[in-house]
């Protein structure tokens, strides 16, 4: 009976760990989603079949796509198709942890983060095409 305990003992901190390993891989699955979002080339049949709206839409719709689709594992995504696929497995799996909305929000400020930048970027060199000695009215 004492090997017993000292068995259940030693199984106490498995659920905390588990719980630290999910967070970790869920991270790592939400930072690489928001990557492919933001690096995503849309092509025209990607366009028509998956992408209408906003991100949201387009997160329901793979939510709702993944749900009748299979679930394969894919490294390095290769071709649009196994980049899609990807999407959708990582989709579902954070789905299945309830971190979909938060991934949501971290893809939202990414790319505000992304339009401020460039509306910077566009103003710095739009304003340092002006010197002290060039009119403003000469743009036309």
């Amino acid at each position: 009976e004492d090997f017993e305990m000292a068995r259940l003992q030693a199984l106490t901190t498995v659920g905390d760990q588990f719980s630290e390993y999910e967070k970790v891989v869920v991270a790592n699955l939400s930072e690489e989603l928001v990557e492919t979002f933001l690096s995503w080339k849309m092509s025209p049949s990607l366009s028509t079949s998956l992408y209408v709206g906003s991100p949201t839409d387009f997160t329901t719709s793979l939510t709702t796509t993944t749900m009748n689709g299979s679930s394969g594992a894919h490294s390095l995504p290769r071709t649009a198709q196994e980049t899609q696929q990807r999407v959708r497995d990582t989709v579902r799996a954070l789905g299945m942890c309830q971190y979909l909305s938060k991934t949501g929000q971290a893809y939202q400020n990414r790319l505000n983060d992304v339009i401020r930048m460039t509306v910077r970027t566009t103003v710095a060199e739009f304003s340092g095409d002006f010197g002290p000695d060039q009119d403003k009215d000469d743009l036309a």
